[in-house]
């Protein structure tokens, strides 16, 4: 299916049970999904647990440094192998509460009680089951498909001036989740334009004078232009911390954003990186973890405090979360089949299109 020109999703794409249900086998499990950053597992043995396209998935950090992924469950008879979110694994193995069937962190089975009689049982059959592994600007993406396609962040034009925001090195100093009642591709559509900016976000066209023209500047590297001296996103679109040490002179007065699809947003200012992890909880509701990140050096200053960011953009986001869940209930109304695109608006539109390719 392609899209009529300029003609957005039919409306039935953001609540159909089925729809949703094709989007969590043919994107969220067959594309690189992001599922936080290096950083969440510093140390051997470190782990977190997330929710992808309906599996548990277990992401945790071996011996040998290598971050790596496997499905949450016991080959043995299917428990849950970590029920936490996080957490540190005790002995740097990964212990099913069950049996007591035991692996080590690079998923090799080399603990089964009771089994050493059982006929025809081959221990290096039934170790965890893993999935590609992927780290790319300090994030961390998981694909469960059996031959995953080669990682490609969707960077547009603006991959060229990526290498000025030290992603890989920054991290977490303030991290903030919210749960939208909207399905995960408004939340998408959203952050891909500013044709709505003049009406929903005053604050930020203050700051950002261009943004009145609705035009989001998100595929040109020159990205977009805050007011003369601005260099964060804060009320006052100034602050006194330190830039980003990698910045150059053409990054200072600069807001630049991108998206990777499926389910990272970027934010990228002078000072520090914002991003944003869509966690899709069903075809109306989705829980977006927004991180604040700055280099560990920045951070470790006696003066830093980030409060002036963190007000201004959870003010943005709230603002976006409101529209986002009015849309959704207005798509779900009988006098609604589908909408009309803006030409300001293409980069939703190639969302869209993507959408559909992936659900073949």
């Amino acid at each position: 299916m392609d899209l009529a020109a300029n003609s957005t999703l039919p409306a039935r794409y953001y609540y159909e049970p089925e729809i949703y249900a094709k989007e969590e086998t043919r994107i969220f499990q067959r594309n690189w999904f992001c599922v936080g950053r290096g950083s969440d597992v510093p140390n051997a043995g470190d782990y977190i647990v997330r929710r992808v396209g309906g599996e548990s998935v277990v992401v945790l950090r071996g011996e040998d440094g290598a971050v790596r992924a496997f499905f949450n469950v016991c080959p043995h008879r299917g428990n849950r192998l970590c029920p936490n979110e996080q957490g540190h694994l005790k002995g740097r193995s990964v212990i099913c509460g069950y049996h007591g069937w035991t692996f080590a962190l690079d998923g090799r089975l080399v603990g089964t009680p009771k089994m050493a009689s059982t006929e025809g049982f081959d221990r290096n059959a039934h170790g965890m089951r893993g999935m590609a592994v992927h780290e790319w600007q300090g994030f961390v993406f998981v694909n469960m498909d059996e031959k995953p396609a080669p990682f490609t962040p969707n960077l547009g034009n603006i991959g060229s001036r990526l290498h000025a925001y030290n992603m890989g090195h920054l991290v977490a100093a303030h991290r903030k989740s919210y749960d939208a009642k909207a399905n995960w591709k408004l939340v998408v559509e959203n952050f891909t334009e500013c044709f709505h900016c003049p009406s929903v976000h005053p604050e930020l066209c203050d700051i950002i004078p261009g943004f009145r023209s609705g035009i989001i500047q998100q595929e040109n590297p020159g990205g977009a232009v805050y007011v003369e001296g601005g260099n964060s996103m804060t009320f006052t679109a100034r602050t006194n911390r330190p830039l980003i040490s990698t910045i150059e002179k053409e990054d200072e007065g600069c807001f630049r954003s991108t998206t990777v699809y499926p389910n990272l947003l970027l934010v990228m200012v002078p000072d520090h990186v914002e991003s944003y992890t869509l966690w899709p909880r069903g075809p109306k509701e989705t829980t977006i973890v927004f991180e604040w990140l700055f280099e560990p050096e920045t951070i470790a200053r006696a003066d830093f405090d980030c409060s002036d960011t963190v007000a201004f953009a959870d003010t943005v986001n709230r603002q976006d979360w409101t529209i986002c869940e009015q849309v959704q209930e207005g798509v779900q109304s009988r006098a609604y089949q589908s909408g009309f695109y803006s030409a300001q608006e293409h980069l939703p539109r190639k969302f869209n299109q993507w959408v559909l390719e992936q659900l073949g």
